[in-house]
């Protein structure tokens, strides 16, 4: 809500994770929302703020839209319906909550509450912006359906970004091996399966550093989560978890057993890239040219 001027602004932002009470944000200068914020920063006040996951598409739509200043996105989105949006008072902020969202997040951010917010993988692959202090949220209250809906895009490997997981020196949990699919039983040297499946498992690691695509031994610019699932300050951008599994069949089993390169630990390479020339011409030829070019592969 802006301060001065008491309406309320929608808007489409990206919101990171930093731990059980505390949400990121970032907001492109000249956003409304933005522009919101540095008011209430300029006052010395703490901001209200509900975040909204899983909300009605019309709501997502209008939110990524510019619309006039001083016009709330609530009251475009009731004139395109033609009936006022259904919404709830905020226990905590007293902003308009969605009735229908899946799930609502309240909470403040107080001036000069900071923390290092980003890089963030868009869909498409590029990474927007870079690492950066971004305020902090203070979440007050949670509040969700039953058997709520997140929906959403997984979010994409910047290009280039090359990584070797497994190996010589690495084990379980995250490469090994173990009878048919459960990996949660792997072991270091392959097992005598019988009639079942002998399957070998690697899980790259998807703590990212944010800002080495590659490193010498395809290694250091990445790390695994903590058992709780949480990654560590020298590696604090999340990027999608690849587990890879391999089947062979029965009569593959037995500690004798080694793979090509004579030994029995598992590795496995992921690298996202694109030729720059097809790349180039993608571009070109598709995109500037509003034309849809089908299935590609680079």
């Amino acid at each position: 809500m802006d301060p001065d001027e008491k309406w309320v602004n929608l808007g489409t932002y990206r919101v990171m994770v930093h731990d059980k009470t505390r949400l990121g944000f970032y907001i492109s200068p000249g956003k409304h929302g933005r522009q919101m914020r540095d008011k209430y920063k300029a006052r010395g006040e703490p901001m209200p703020v509900v975040i909204v996951c899983g909300g009605d598409p019309m709501s997502f739509m209008i939110g990524c839209n510019e619309i006039p200043h001083g016009v709330s996105e609530l009251d475009v989105i009731g004139g395109i319906r033609g009936a006022p949006v259904e919404v709830i008072k905020g226990p905590v902020t007293g902003l308009p909550i969605p009735a229908n969202a899946e799930i609502a997040i309240e909470g403040f951010v107080e001036p000069g509450n900071e923390k290092m917010e980003g890089p963030f993988g868009e869909w498409t692959g590029y990474y927007g912006s870079d690492i950066r202090p971004e305020p902090v949220l203070d979440v007050k209250a949670v509040y969700y359906r039953n058997n709520p809906v997140k929906y959403g895009t997984t979010t994409a490997f910047p290009p280039d970004f090359r990584v070797v997981a497994g190996g010589v020196g690495t084990g379980p949990p995250y490469a090994g091996w173990s009878c048919e699919q459960d990996a949660s039983n792997m072991v270091a040297i392959p097992p005598s399966c019988g009639s079942a499946l002998l399957v070998l498992h690697v899980k790259f690691p998807n703590c990212w550093n944010g800002v080495s695509t590659d490193s010498a031994n395809h290694r250091s610019h990445v790390t695994y989560p903590t058992s709780s699932n949480v990654c560590p300050s020298t590696h604090p951008v999340k990027v999608p978890e690849i587990f890879l599994h391999v089947r062979y069949p029965p009569g593959h089993s037995g500690s004798g057993y080694k793979l090509s390169d004579g030994t029995q630990m598992p590795h496995a390479d992921f690298w996202n890239t694109w030729q720059q020339a097809k790349l180039v011409q993608l571009v070109n030829d598709c995109l500037r040219a509003g034309k849809n070019c089908g299935q590609v592969s680079g």
